[in-house]
């Protein structure tokens, strides 16, 4: 859940967690495909746009409180949430065809930027976090087709690093909560 906020965000959260899985699992099987062209419904359904959208639009008008109750024995991913930075967004969102980098800026804005469990505190999340909308913000200047094409055929070894480094940090973290 969302620590701090309120049924209907969290709600909308696990919605969209849901709806943004099904394009994402259908593209790792097509990432094993040679010779891929990816297209926009390859990267998001209209389901999936919705259901972001609605997360959004919530979001930004019933903000999860500041002050909540920190559960123990929970693996946390935490950090503040750039509101200002999403709300610049949603026109796009609104208005950009499917496949389009918005979603991707968007998510990259409500990923964490701490691990925490128990007594641990890790910041490599931040780190990935800002890797990550630092690529996402140049391949938003580029046209659609060519966002496709690098998104699936480039690779970019310091944000692959950042990923490894956090994935092994939340293993740790994952071996300690059930400790």
């Amino acid at each position: 859940g969302t620590m701090g906020a309120g049924d209907d965000l969290t709600r909308l959260f696990g919605a969209a967690q849901s709806r943004l899985r099904a394009p994402m699992e259908r593209l790792f099987v097509r990432l094993r495909m040679p010779r891929l062209t990816v297209t926009g419904k390859d990267l998001e359904d209209r389901e999936g746009r919705d259901a972001l959208r609605a997360l959004v639009s919530e979001l930004l008008a019933d903000p999860p409180a500041r002050s909540y109750d920190r559960p123990t024995g929970l693996v946390r991913l935490q950090g503040p949430v750039n509101l200002d930075a999403i709300r610049a967004l949603m026109p796009s969102l609104e208005t950009d065809p499917l496949g389009a980098v918005t979603p991707w800026l968007i998510n990259g804005q409500l990923l964490g930027t701490a691990i925490v469990a128990g007594s641990t505190h890790s910041d490599l999340l931040g780190q990935y976090r800002s890797e990550l909308l630092g690529v996402l913000a140049k391949l938003s200047e580029l046209p659609m087709p060519e966002f496709h094409r690098v998104l699936t055929s480039s690779v970019n070894r310091t944000l692959d690093e950042a990923l490894a480094a956090v994935l092994d940090v939340l293993r740790a973290a994952a071996h300690l909560a059930v400790e």
